[in-house]
């Protein structure tokens, strides 16, 4: 079994990406997201909550989040 946790976060990129390199030369890609999740509260109202993640990238895949995001 793979020992990995993934997560699929779906949202806007809220500032540029930041690229940074580590000391062994692979990129690492910074990049803010922020995800909206609308919910009905327990008095009836509708509520909007955002979340806000920092997601980081490595390798190939952060060159290209620095590129396309």
């Amino acid at each position: 079994m793979n020992a990995l946790n993934q997560i699929v976060v779906e949202g806007n990129v809220t500032r540029q990406p930041e690229k940074k390199a580590l000391a062994s030369g692979t990129s690492v890609c910074t990049l803010p997201i922020a995800v909206n999740r609308k919910y009905k509260a327990a008095d009836g109202q509708l509520t909007e909550e955002v979340s806000y993640f920092d997601v980081e990238t490595f390798g190939n895949l952060a060159d290209a989040c620095f590129k396309w995001c």
